[in-house]
């Protein structure tokens, strides 16, 4: 996240929310849930950006062994993941954000309204200001 952007948010300007919006089932959806999972031990944003820097590592055994790498206790991690604990929960999660009109990550809504970027965080930055005033 944009320096800018989180100062933003100290200053009690803007919220960030994380919501998951499964784009591809195929693919993503697993990562979703294992991603709650890391949250039940309070890892979910540990876990969260190893996702994405390992795109490629998103099958079962791989998942765990980011958990691994997380520092997560891979045990109980592995049977969340196994028994598909956070299933329903991300699908209804990723079907409301697709009824707002989320298509992409990541989405910044503003009153109400999906900002369209084109260029950068600061596109953000920008919107804030100008809603503010």
């Amino acid at each position: 996240m944009a320096p800018e952007l989180v100062q933003l948010a100290n200053a009690g300007k803007v919220r960030f929310e994380f919501h998951h919006r499964v784009l591809w089932p195929d693919r993503s959806q697993l990562p979703a849930e294992a991603a709650e999972c890391a949250a039940d031990q309070g890892q979910f944003w540990t876990y969260e950006h190893l996702l994405y820097e390992r795109q490629q590592a998103w099958t079962a055994p791989k998942l765990k062994d980011l958990a691994k790498e997380a520092g997560l206790e891979t045990t109980s991690f592995g049977k969340c993941v196994d028994s598909r604990q956070h299933k329903a929960a991300v699908e209804a999660e990723s079907n409301a954000a697709a009824k707002l009109g989320i298509n992409s990550t990541p989405t910044f809504i503003l009153n109400g309204k999906v900002l369209e970027l084109k260029k950068s965080y600061h596109e953000v930055i920008e919107a804030v200001e100008a809603g503010a005033k």
